[in-house]
């Protein structure tokens, strides 16, 4: 097995030949998506202030916030700017002025930035609150916040929100799927949607969006309700509304450089410290094993220092994944730590002598979940693939639903339901 310099240095001469992710593109998909275009910005986290893991997603004039944290490596301070972007239900921007979404400036800087200490990595944390006394938003919906340093069509990072009303309440409860074909690996969401407001066509003013652990890419869309009831709209379906309940994500734990966490084999430290984990299986074959994960997310930790998001140093992370590679497919690391992304950079690469797929990646220090996607020649992404799907896996739903107001050109989010697969 190559040493884990040799290995950097292999790892980092092929992804200089594969074509990157963060090339500039067009406005409208550094709309539609979250994305990350500097390559020295790590470690962008986004969430309900004050609820560390929890998804940037707040409640319209209530008080609530979001908060956008991120590093610049080895970069001088710079006077970022940031805006926002209202979009409909499938992330179009809206044909809406900003003057009608936005109260107060259009756009602003960043209150600060702090330095990094007692880190042999150097970075810049950033850190934004987000409606501020400056800027804050006249309706509910969905929104792209943008970071920029002088032309808002060239941000560097761009992020999605949600603001909901509470004018419509979601039920819903997820079961094991009725059909034997499905029973042992999806499970099966059941919902309704009740509200006070006047719909005129509820088949075509009303979108329902079922997420599961805030990943995007297997979201449910395009649902019509199954049935009218007064004022709720149910939506019981027999596979429409089915998911792969997927498997419980795997971790590794790097808050200490002193002692293996959960995971690591070992540490060591050369200009930087670096962390190997064991070596990890192809677990589809397996039976369903319970445990207590972060459904995918990550938390920034050190135990070197009492400030995590400046004190917690960079670490390059090795992973190995023993199994063959399939004609045509390529592995990818995935979850929050890629921004549920296929990130070119998460790629792992198959090294024939040792029968393996190697990777390497620099993270902050804290507690990590992942997994293991693969994506085949036509371009279908799986997670079952190397990690399984079992009925009983334990996942967060969340419901987000939209209107489109009679005569309007716009969407809003008039409600939304979180709910997990295994509470009842």
């Amino acid at each position: 097995m190559p040493s884990c310099t040799k290995f950097l240095r292999q790892l980092l001469y092929l992804l200089i030949l594969t074509p990157s992710l963060l090339a500039a593109q067009d406005e409208d998909q550094h709309v539609q998506t979250d994305q990350v275009y500097k390559d020295n910005i790590r470690t962008v986290q986004f969430y309900n202030s004050g609820i560390i893991n929890s998804y940037p997603l707040i409640s319209f004039n209530n008080g609530e916030r979001v908060t956008l944290r991120f590093d610049e490596l080895n970069s001088r301070p710079k006077d970022y700017q940031f805006t926002v972007v209202h979009c409909d239900a499938n992330w179009q921007p809206s044909q809406l002025l900003k003057s009608e979404y936005i109260d107060g400036m259009f756009s602003d800087y960043f209150p600060g930035y702090t330095m990094s200490t007692g880190t042999l990595k150097s970075y810049v944390h950033y850190k934004l609150d987000f409606p501020t006394q400056n800027m804050r938003l006249k309706m509910s919906g969905n929104y792209i916040l943008k970071v920029y340093t002088e032309n808002e069509k060239t941000p560097v990072i761009t992020r999605r929100f949600y603001v909901y009303e509470n004018s419509a309440s979601v039920a819903a409860e997820i079961i094991r799927p009725g059909y034997a074909k499905y029973a042992d690996s999806k499970q099966q969401i059941n919902f309704s949607v009740t509200t006070d407001l006047s719909i005129p066509n509820p088949f075509t003013d009303v979108k329902v969006i079922v997420r599961q652990n805030w990943r995007s890419d297997n979201e449910i869309r395009d649902l019509k309700p199954k049935l009218i009831e007064n004022k709720t709209l149910n939506y019981y379906y027999d596979e429409e509304n089915l998911m792969e309940g997927g498997n419980e994500f795997r971790a590794f734990d790097i808050t200490d450089v002193r002692y293996r966490g959960i995971g690591v084999r070992y540490f060591t430290s050369d200009s930087l410290f670096q962390a190997t984990l064991f070596d990890d299986e192809d677990r589809s074959p397996n039976v369903y094993t319970k445990y207590i994960d972060q459904d995918g997310q990550y938390t920034v930790n050190t135990k070197q220092g009492t400030t995590p998001y400046t004190e917690a140093d960079y670490i390059w992370v090795y992973f190995r994944l023993k199994t063959l590679p399939e004609e045509g497919s390529e592995v990818y690391v995935y979850g929050a730590l890629t921004n549920w992304l296929l990130d070119r950079r998460f790629k792992m690469v198959f090294a024939p002598k040792e029968g393996e797929f190697q990777a390497a990646f620099l993270l902050k220090q804290g507690y990590y979940d992942y997994q293991y996607v693969t994506v085949n020649a036509a371009g279908e992404v799986s997670a079952s693939a190397l990690e399984g799907s079992h009925w009983e896996t334990e996942n967060n739903y969340t419901i987000l639903v939209y209107l489109r107001p009679t005569g309007q050109n716009y969407d809003i989010l008039i409600g939304k339901g979180s709910f997990n697969s295994q509470l009842k």
